[in-house]
């Protein structure tokens, strides 16, 4: 078994991408140590994503993709000059709103006579920005503080270039990779400007079992796009339960294919124990 995996330095605020053979927290502490190579000297490199592959071969692979496609997007978007609105907000509104658009696999392909409906990269593009715009619109009488936005939990349809899932199942897809990240990229990016006309948002990462290594890298993405905004704040982080905390409301965030539904609520009083305890 060998490991594909992603690092990132805050002291360098680069990444590295790396894989193994041996046990991932063991390489870790190795990239951690003051050797002479790309990671040493620094001790503050932290793993954002891994993923396991059979083969020496597939795990090469993989790393050499995210090398050349990953680093070479978030640099791009970093060096943009981007000016973002601003906004005046009232402070004493008091309601958060959650938009959760979950399962919408953008890149998956169904034709109406085999399933009963059409669905591919337009369509699920039209229904995601269509299902915002309903729900800003629907909560326009409310005094919106905050909105919280959740995205991962099967946002893409797949996980690769050979349209498969996480687990290697594979999936009918509509269009490349890379037109997909994009057009993700495009949607995801309109609907949170929609967003902040309303009220500050949290963007939260959900991993998922589809396309979680797509749906962190557009996580990170959207980071580095909202880096100078005041007003977004982005959780790429790669725990599988996430917790957020409105007033006296804890809520729970998990894509569910790894979870107990019965033992939930002791697991986020144990993770989320100080904000449990208000």
């Amino acid at each position: 078994m060998y490991t594909v995996y992603v690092l990132f330095s805050k002291q360098r605020n680069r990444y590295y991408v790396g894989f193994t053979g041996d046990e991932i927290a063991e390489r870790i502490r190795r990239h951690n140590t003051n050797h002479k190579g790309f990671t040493g000297g620094h001790g503050d490199w932290e793993l954002k994503y891994s993923e396991v592959y059979l083969t020496k071969e597939a795990a090469q692979q993989k790393t050499y993709l995210l090398q050349e496609a990953v680093e070479s997007l978030i640099k791009n978007i970093n060096n943009q000059d981007i000016q973002h609105e601003t906004h005046d907000y009232h402070e004493d509104n008091d309601t958060m709103l959650e938009i959760s658009i979950y399962d919408h696999h953008f890149g998956k392909l169904a034709h109406k006579s085999e399933t009963g409906n059409d669905y591919d990269l337009k369509i699920a593009q039209s229904l995601y920005m269509e299902a915002v715009d309903v729900i800003l619109k629907r909560s326009a009488g409310y005094n919106l503080e905050r909105i919280m936005f959740p995205i991962g939990q099967d946002l893409f349809h797949v996980n690769n270039e050979i349209s498969t899932t996480e687990g290697g199942t594979f999936q009918d897809t509509d269009s490349r990779l890379s037109k997909i990240f994009e057009t993700v990229q495009m949607t995801l990016i309109s609907c949170i400007d929609k967003m902040l006309k309303v009220a500050p948002v949290d963007v939260i990462y959900v991993p998922d079992n589809h396309g979680p290594l797509n749906s962190y890298f557009m996580t990170k993405v959207l980071e580095a796009y909202y880096k100078n905004n005041p007003y977004v704040n982005v959780d790429s982080s790669p725990k599988c339960r996430k917790y957020y905390r409105y007033g006296n409301t804890l809520i729970g965030m998990s894509h569910g294919h790894m979870e107990k539904a019965d033992i939930l609520p002791l697991t986020m009083a144990c993770e989320a124990k100080y904000d449990w305890c208000i």
